[in-house]
């Protein structure tokens, strides 16, 4: 989740400079390459390391892919696009937990990771032929400086949440982390403001549309935790788990097509509203399902949190996107995701 979330914002602003297929194609490739390595992981750190790094070029694919779609449209018809491009992605868990539960109840979790990688590479190479290059800024360096303060901000916040259940709030390397987290940021704002060309440009956070969104998309609930919750609760296979979960990304692709087709008609603004709402009606639900061990109760705050999920996602892209100026479509993206 760490490289996920660091490769968003960097990846994001290098495709806004040197063009988003260059990463996207790149990203994609190491993604897939470890991807398939993970499934020779000779050690739980050996797993970790292959994981990370193939989340690092999966944080390239998620900006890359938003910004391919952003460049080839004008900005009153994305919000259809961005309808389907996250409905895409709420599909694509549907099919992994319907293969992936029985899969690793049947022949092991390796050999899963193999044959992941196998339409992986099916598209990897068909995206090298379709994928048109944007727009490219060579006469732009990248802020080195900005990136490194802005990822060490975000690796001492999140390694410092990681680790106050296993060592405690009181421990030495726990307070060191939250000590340095606002000591880099203000240190990245700081950058920011005397370099040339910033990582982001800090014009931005003046922008409603742009904080208030960004600053959404860090509530908007985690799906992480749910097939632990079923697990413990029902103590269910991972094959049931994940039968009982599919609920929930079919939501968010309804949710996520849904928001696509309703911005031509409503504010955006009022439409987010629409989906915070939802989300916390669903919340309510995940909260009563385990307390009385219900699990119909728990299906329907599923459904009700994919689909808030996929409507505000694609609402909040809409509404980065137009505060930002078509140059720093990667770096606007990657920052929300990051958020994330």
């Amino acid at each position: 989740s760490l490289g996920f979330a660091l490769g968003m914002p960097m990846f994001g602003k290098l495709g806004d400079l040197y063009g988003h297929r260059r990463v996207y194609v790149i990203g994609f490739g190491v993604s897939t390459a470890f991807s398939l390595l993970t499934a020779l992981a000779w050690s739980p750190l050996s797993l970790i390391l292959a994981r990370t790094i193939s989340q690092l070029g999966g944080g390239a694919t998620g900006t890359a892919a938003i910004a391919l779609v952003a460049g080839l449209l004008p900005a009153d018809q994305r919000s259809r696009s961005f309808g389907i491009l996250n409905m895409a992605g709420g599909l694509a868990p549907v099919l992994g937990v319907v293969v992936g539960g029985p899969a690793v109840d049947a022949i092991g979790w390796r050999a899963l990771f193999v044959l992941a990688a196998i339409p992986a590479g099916i598209a990897w190479v068909l995206g090298l032929f379709v994928l048109g290059e944007t727009t490219k800024r060579p006469d732009v360096t990248f802020d080195t400086w900005g990136g490194l303060a802005l990822g060490a901000g975000a690796t001492a916040l999140l390694f410092g949440i990681n680790r106050i259940r296993p060592w405690g709030i009181a421990h030495p390397v726990v307070i060191v982390c939250f000590v340095l987290t606002p000591v880099l940021i203000a240190a990245f704002v700081r950058i920011e403001r005397r370099v040339q060309w910033p990582l982001l440009p800090l014009r931005y956070l003046r922008e409603r549309s742009f904080t208030a969104s960004t600053a959404t998309m860090f509530f908007i609930g985690s799906f992480m935790l749910a097939p632990l919750m079923v697990m413990r609760l029902f103590h269910y296979s991972v094959s049931r788990t994940s039968l009982v979960l599919m609920s929930r990304p079919l939501g968010f692709a309804i949710g996520a097509w849904v928001a696509g087709h309703h911005h031509s008609t409503r504010s955006m603004r009022k439409f987010q509203l629409y989906g915070n709402g939802l989300l916390i009606v669903g919340s309510v639900f995940m909260v009563l399902g385990p307390i009385g061990r219900s699990l119909w109760l728990i299906e329907v705050g599923l459904v009700i949190t994919g689909f808030s999920n996929g409507y505000s996602r694609t609402v909040l892209s809409s509404l980065v996107l137009t505060a930002v100026d078509d140059t720093d479509v990667g770096i606007a993206t990657g920052v929300l995701n990051m958020t994330s």
